[in-house]
């Protein structure tokens, strides 16, 4: 495929549970206690295609820059990759707000992007290895309105609303960095334009940091006032309260706008799963029920209410890949690869598998 050196469409929304190529896989090669700098592989491959730095413009070699060994990919010891040393990521000797105690033992920092993205490097790759694990849902049944208006071709309005991951926080298009990925959100939309030919409108009123008091406080002027046809709600990663509390706000925000706008549907966003190697001792402030939260969202789900499983995905490819191989800042936002897999898991709720 061509464009593989930049940003395309054409490979970021390929499905990473279709077909037998995986397209720009993110590892972080990050040196661990015994000096070794290896990483994953979420299929085990056939053919490597190109293994690139994250800007996308420098391919490494084989056999001089990385070896694959069985699904792993290593740096070779003179290699020109980039990489963390154990000190970058690890900290062991370091203390303060962007350290955190690992449940193991030891420490790992947290911070934000670009920091992570030193040590990203992409991977395209074929394989033979089926998907292992629940296929993402098509749900244009629940969504009867908005499908029926993308099938028919007919304009629609779009509207985002919920926190730092809705709105993509730190992905390369919102840091200024190669190779610009856009915001999940405009992938999704881009993906649903291409494939039926609407004209989309896209508001988004997503803000980093926000809460689902926060989403109750402002529903009016960032919701009820644009008469959205589909409102994708995604909070969670920052709220702390009780789940069945929880699903009671997310219930509250779904009635207060279709009081006054019955026609609206909506995809609810399930939180991501934080890095759960971090300690919750101490304060710990990151993980606490953002998967009990997801298994509210079930239970909201019917007809006008599609729910985006991303956590679970998220928490399928753990089983395979570390954590820190798909995040931005190590503790709850995505990196491109990640935000990629959002797209695409939000487009196959309103895109049918065959049309993927």
């Amino acid at each position: 495929m061509e464009n593989l050196n930049k940003y395309d469409i054409e490979w970021a929304l390929k499905p990473i549970w279709q077909g037998n190529t995986i397209y720009h896989e993110s590892l972080l090669m990050a040196e661990n206690a015994m000096g070794e700098i290896f990483a994953p592989l979420l299929y085990y491959p056939n053919t490597i295609l190109s293994v690139c730095d994250s800007t996308l413009g420098i391919t490494y070699t084989e056999g001089e820059d990385y070896e694959l060994r069985g699904g792993f990919l290593w740096r070779t010891p003179n290699s020109r990759m980039p990489y963390l040393t154990y000190q970058q990521l690890y900290c062991p000797n370091e203390e303060g707000d962007l350290v955190m105690n690992l449940d193991s033992g030891g420490h790992m920092r947290i911070v934000c992007a670009p920091y992570m993205q030193q040590g990203i490097i992409y991977v395209t790759y074929t394989h033979d290895d089926p998907w292992r694990w629940r296929i993402p849902a098509f749900k244009g049944d629940l969504l009867p309105r908005t499908y029926d208006k993308l099938q028919k071709g007919m304009p629609l309005t779009v509207l985002f609303y919920g926190d730092s991951v809705t709105s993509g926080d730190d992905v390369t298009s919102q840091t200024n960095v190669p190779p610009y990925t856009p915001l999940w959100t405009e992938m999704f939309v881009a993906n649903l334009e291409r494939r039926y030919g609407s004209e989309i409108t896209m508001i988004d009123t997503a803000l980093g940091g926000s809460d689902t008091a926060w989403g109750l406080e402002n529903l009016q002027t960032h919701v009820i006032d644009h008469q959205p046809d589909l409102a994708v709600i995604g909070f969670g990663n920052n709220d702390r309260m009780d789940p069945e509390a929880y699903r009671r706000q997310i219930e509250t925000i779904l009635a207060r706008v279709k009081e006054t706008s019955p026609h609206t549907e909506f995809i609810l966003v399930d939180p991501m799963t934080p890095n759960r190697f971090i300690s919750q001792k101490n304060g710990y402030r990151w993980y606490v029920l953002q998967d009990r939260y997801a298994e509210q969202h079930k239970k909201l789900e019917g007809p006008g209410v599609a729910v985006m499983e991303i956590m679970q995905v998220h928490l399928d490819l753990q089983n395979v890949k570390r954590f820190w191989d798909m995040t931005a800042n190590n503790v709850n936002h995505p990196n491109d690869f990640l935000y990629r897999v959002l797209a695409q898991v939000c487009s196959a709720v309103l895109i049918p598998a065959d049309k993927l």
